[in-house]
This record gives C-alpha cells, sequence and structure tokens, in this order.
C-alpha cells in the first residue's frame, strides 16, 4: 500500500468491522467495502497518481499528485452516496490529506445491513466486482 495512502487510514482511524472493510489494492490505493444484506457489496477505492509536468519558464519537472475517490459498485443507492472527486496538489501535506481521510470517514459511516460472510456466500469476487455464484 501506498505509504501516503497508510497515513490516510490512520487519520480515518478505523478498523474493519464483519460489515465494512478498508484493504490495499495492486496499484498502492485502498479499497472501501460495505456488504449489502442481498446485493452486492458497495465498493469505493482511493487510487494514488503522480504525474509530472515541466514548467514552461525555468525548464523544472515537478510532481503534481493525485488521488481519485470513486465509486466501482453501489447496488444500495438509497443509503450509499455515488461519488467521484478527485483531489490534486503539487506539495502534500497533513492537512490535504485529511480532506481525503474526511471523505472516507464520511463514507464509512454510512449504514449497511450485510456482513463479510453473506456476500461470500452470495458472490464471488472478481477483482474489485462481484458476481453472483449463479452467473459463475
Amino acid at each position: 500500500m501506498h505509504e501516503l495512502m497508510q497515513k490516510v487510514i490512520k487519520e480515518v482511524g478505523f478498523t474493519s468491522t464483519d460489515s465494512k472493510s478498508i484493504t490495499g489494492t495492486t496499484s498502492g490505493g485502498i479499497c472501501i467495502t460495505l456488504h449489502n444484506k442481498g446485493e452486492r457489496p458497495t465498493r469505493y477505492t482511493v487510487e494514488p497518481h503522480a504525474e509530472w509536468r515541466k514548467d514552461s519558464t525555468f525548464g523544472k519537472s515537478y510532481p503534481i499528485y493525485r488521488y481519485t475517490l470513486d465509486t466501482i459498485i453501489n447496488k444500495d443507492k438509497e443509503r450509499h452516496e455515488m461519488i467521484k472527486v478527485n483531489y490534486g496538489w503539487l506539495h502534500i501535506d497533513d492537512s490535504k490529506l485529511s480532506r481525503v481521510a474526511s471523505d472516507i470517514r464520511r463514507l464509512l459511516e454510512q449504514d449497511c445491513d450485510g456482513t463479510r460472510e453473506d456476500t461470500e456466500k452470495n458472490f464471488l469476487s472478481v477483482g474489485m466486482l462481484f458476481m453472483t455464484k449463479k452467473e459463475a
């Protein structure tokens, strides 16, 4: 997991439960899962990106740090928020990471009525998505 994502998770102050979890992704980001009874879980990701820009005046390159918070699956739109937020900064400090942590905390405060066991019983994980066992 990307070092800055670890700082964000620490600031969120969340410990995974049977109905909500935070895990790492293969690209160094994080995945937030809210389990829904009888439905696919709601899933969000936060993915880090860096891009380099060149200053046209001085010819120096500098990084722009970007994070994308996005909804991957949401079958419970009545209770769970659809979100897509792009954050971008020249310099990262704790106050900027706090903005990402605040959005994650808000998503984790949403109600969910399922458990990881319900999800595993009815669905197969396919990367970030889920398919019913009947579809498999």
